[in-house]
């Protein structure tokens, strides 16, 4: 019986590692811009605002974390940073009240010459290993 249960947990588990991916809701959140470039020389860091605005009330008063992250990712992903990782979920509804957007200001501070790319990802915590993106912008600087 042992035995069984064990066979039957680990096929379970394998089941979940095989089958959960991360997720894309579009249509929660509309950024703008939806993608940044950051000319600069290294040394002179340049920050630019990314205004969120919510597409979908509904989906958002359905969701039980009290916060959405947002994160950077990517090759270069150390050469930019960003204001806020964890954004109130009381504080994204109350903006659709009050039609204000939801500020994220990025920072591109190069620490060598070239071309950097990476990814704002703003999405829900990961629960069981599936996380669940609500909006990306691209992120490119140039650094001479």
């Amino acid at each position: 019986m042992k035995t069984l249960l064990k066979t039957m947990l680990l096929v379970f588990a394998m089941t979940i590692a095989t089958t959960t991916q991360a997720q894309t809701v579009a249509g929660v959140l509309q950024p703008d811009p939806e993608t940044l470039n950051f000319p600069t020389a290294i040394g002179h860091p340049v920050t630019q605002t990314v205004e969120f605005s919510v597409l979908n009330q509904d989906f958002l008063s359905r969701v039980t974390s009290p916060v959405i992250e947002a994160k950077i990712a990517g090759t270069n992903a150390n050469q930019f940073s960003i204001d806020a990782n964890n954004i109130s979920v009381v504080d994204v509804l109350a903006s659709v009240v009050n039609g204000n957007p939801i500020d994220i200001e990025v920072t591109y501070n190069p620490t060598a010459k070239g071309t950097h790319y990476a990814t704002l990802i703003v999405k829900l915590p990961d629960i069981l290993g599936i996380g669940v993106t609500l909006a990306t912008v691209e992120l490119t600087g140039v650094a001479h």
